[in-house]
């Protein structure tokens, strides 16, 4: 639904995008395809992706900076301390383990932006296929090109990728466990 919703606004003629850029005097964008053009269409994907995380990862930290207790703060500012060391000192420290959790959401959410894409760009990948992620190749290959079994592999080695990038990334944020 999203990805519809953006396809809206990155309409070249009814879009809101390009009556936005038109209305504060930008007239080069009067009829500018955001989605057609090669050097625009994966950063138009990117940014509704962007758009529609934020509102996930708000929630998360937020959810996790509520559970600190608010006496750590009280006395970091008792001992003097700064609003930027609070921060590194006592706020990330306590988050370690949401943001974890959020790199690995990342990983895998990186890795697979078929939805979008393929609705966004009518399944074309866009032009020259610049939008082009490895799901949506995946999905070419097996239903347009017939190849069932070089698409099963592609399949394979992205489960094994996802897998090898969240087990690294859960290896190299590894630390204490802090409690409160």
């Amino acid at each position: 639904v999203i990805a519809v919703l953006w396809s809206f606004i990155y309409h070249p003629t009814i879009g809101l995008l390009n009556g936005f850029l038109t209305g504060i005097g930008l007239t080069q964008f009067a009829n500018f395809p955001w989605l057609g053009d090669r050097g625009t269409v994966f950063g138009a994907v990117l940014a509704m992706v962007v758009w529609q995380s934020v509102g996930f990862y708000m929630v998360l930290f937020v959810a996790g900076m509520q559970g600190i207790p608010p006496e750590y703060y009280e006395a970091a500012e008792i001992d003097g301390a700064t609003s930027w060391v609070k921060f590194w000192s006592v706020t990330v420290p306590l988050l370690w383990d949401t943001i974890r959790t959020a790199i690995v959401f990342l990983a895998i959410g990186a890795m697979d932006l078929f939805a979008q894409v393929q609705v966004m760009t009518n399944g074309s990948g866009g032009p020259s296929r610049a939008a082009d992620v490895v799901p949506t190749y995946l999905y070419q290959t097996a239903f347009s090109d017939g190849q069932f079994g070089y698409a099963t592999a592609m399949g394979l080695v992205l489960l094994i990728l996802v897998f090898i990038l969240s087990v690294l990334s859960l290896r190299f944020t590894a630390r204490e466990t802090l409690e409160y």
